[in-house]
């Protein structure tokens, strides 16, 4: 359990031009530190399992971005043999997935790397599949579209189809969208199997579906729309609602209704991305000097939202910043993503809270 006792108000101004964020909120309990790189200067963190595995993209000394696997602090790149590799996620036991292209055959790949190797992942002739999570059994979820031979990216424009794959080498099950909708995509599976995503017809919601498929829309906080984008330990998902602004407000749905995560800067949008334990992970909006505003990585901690301080470098003013997944290490929580500076290069980091 984090405390927030060592939380204090404190600001954060940058000096790099027009775009530097400047506001105040509570600093969160936790420490920002830069993921090695393979050799290059940027990269992004997009995954993390329940033992502190990485995932994400880094560039080598030749610029060229590559998937990364952070183990122990280390980078280990992942020879995925294909063009743009995206790793969504990672489990505890070291298993990748993420999206590649083939420029040969011009199309889309979902793919899972072990041990060294890259697979490509079971689909059906004609589907491709976008893979966004693996659990710890090896269960991932994600989506099907189909590939109509786009040279431009087959299937871009497809509708997409939630799916389910028992482990990496069985076929997907299709996941239905709710009654009414014509499109739906699973991004987050929970520890007891429940799978969230998003169910899209004339609105957008929040969906669930068991292990049997049973589909289920969760109430938006208006009439906006809404998705989930992961779960917490008590399997409660959290994502996203939009708003009739225009805007989105982060979201934990309990006992089946929306609960307004709020923002560290009132008035802002926000964003759920990931969540473990009583630790939800996203994004907010904060002010600048310029107005307007750039994007924080953010924790809700006992419902209290949290700014994560960008990481701080010598020659990198990072003024900006985004939570792309939660994990835990050593007992304590950790969030990946990205710090940014003015002109939005990427440096991949992890901040490690307190218990």
């Amino acid at each position: 359990m984090i405390s927030g006792g060592a939380v204090a108000q404190t600001g954060l101004r940058g000096r790099a031009g027009p775009a530097v964020a400047e506001f105040r909120a509570l600093a969160a309990p936790c420490q920002a530190s830069a993921l090695p790189t393979l050799g290059g200067r940027w990269g992004n963190a997009t995954g993390a399992s329940s033992n502190g595995l990485i995932v994400g993209i880094a560039e080598d000394a030749s610029r060229r971005s590559q998937a990364v696997l952070w183990r122990g602090g280390r980078a280990v790149a992942l020879d995925i043999g294909l063009d743009a590799a995206m790793p969504t996620g990672v489990n505890r036991s070291g298993t990748v997935v993420g999206t590649a292209y083939d420029s040969a055959a011009e199309m889309l790949v979902g793919w899972w790397w072990s041990g060294g190797a890259m697979h490509r992942l079971p689909v059906k002739p004609g589907d491709i599949a976008l893979p966004e999570a693996i659990d710890d059994r090896g269960r991932i979820v994600g989506a099907l579209i189909a590939n109509e031979g786009h040279s431009d990216g087959p299937g871009a424009d497809e509708t997409e189809r939630a799916a389910f794959w028992a482990s990496t080498q069985t076929q997907p099950r299709e996941l239905p969208a709710a009654a009414g909708d014509d499109t739906a995509h699973a991004f987050a599976i929970a520890s007891d199997g429940t799978i969230g995503g998003v169910s899209m017809g004339s609105t957008a919601a929040g969906a669930l579906w068991d292990l049997h498929g049973t589909v289920r829309r969760l109430p938006n906080l208006d009439a906006h729309g809404g998705l989930v984008r992961g779960f917490d330990s008590a399997a409660r998902p959290v994502g996203d609602a939009a708003t009739a602004s225009g805007g989105s407000r982060a979201v934990r749905w309990e006992n089946g209704k929306p609960r307004d995560l709020g923002s560290p800067v009132p008035g802002r949008t926000s964003s759920g991305v990931a969540a473990t334990a009583d630790v939800v992970a996203g994004t907010s909006g904060v002010p600048v000097q310029s107005g307007g505003e750039v994007s924080q990585a953010v924790v809700w901690i006992g419902g209290v939202a949290y700014v994560l301080t960008p990481l701080s470098a010598p020659g990198f003013v990072a003024v900006a910043g985004a939570a792309t997944a939660v994990g835990t290490s050593a007992g304590a929580p950790i969030v990946a993503g990205y710090s940014a500076d003015a002109v939005g290069a990427r440096r991949p980091t992890v901040w490690r809270c307190a218990r």
